[in-house]
């Protein structure tokens, strides 16, 4: 089968892309590229973030997935989390939401921080300094990353009370 200029060029999803009998040639069609969640390459709960001023380098002080409290309710800070994101561009949104795991119920939500990224292949380090955790009792709980309101990610933390020192 011969083509010819008044061919229908189908992308490979099988749309109709371009039509025209007066092509003076071939065209290069780019299909949509569909809004893709970042890579999370790294997603880190700990104490302290510090950023090197001589290599740029972070620096990951206290990393944690377990907590122990005096007593409950309470409250565990300082806290921080690392995030490292790479294939994405443009300008998004972060967000962050403490759930406690038992029932799912939201105990904290933040408001949303602007991420703004041009290089797709070149990773996006953000550090964030959290307020503090606060946990009404023992158990599992999660904060969870959102980007443009799309879950990417979660930290999990458990928190437990301080054991008898006697």
């Amino acid at each position: 089968m011969e083509l010819n200029r008044a061919a229908v060029l189908r992308s490979f999803l099988g749309r109709v892309i371009l039509r025209s009998s007066i092509i003076p040639c071939l065209q290069k069609v780019t299909p949509e590229v569909p809004n893709v969640l970042p890579h999370v390459q790294a997603i880190v709960l700990c104490d302290h973030i510090y950023r090197d001023d001589e290599t740029g380098k972070c620096v990951i002080a206290g990393t944690f997935n377990r907590v122990y409290l005096n007593e409950f309710p309470g409250q565990y800070q300082p806290a921080s989390i690392y995030l490292n994101l790479s294939d994405f561009h443009g300008s998004h949104t972060i967000r962050f939401r403490f759930v406690r795991l038992t029932d799912q119920q939201t105990l904290d939500e933040s408001p949303g921080f602007d991420l703004s990224h041009d290089d797709r292949r070149e990773h996006h380090e953000c550090i964030f300094d959290l307020p503090p955790l606060e946990f009404p009792e023992p158990g599992r709980y999660t904060l969870e990353i959102l980007y443009d309101e799309e879950p990417i990610g979660h930290a999990d933390v458990e928190a437990l009370i301080i054991p008898n020192q006697e």
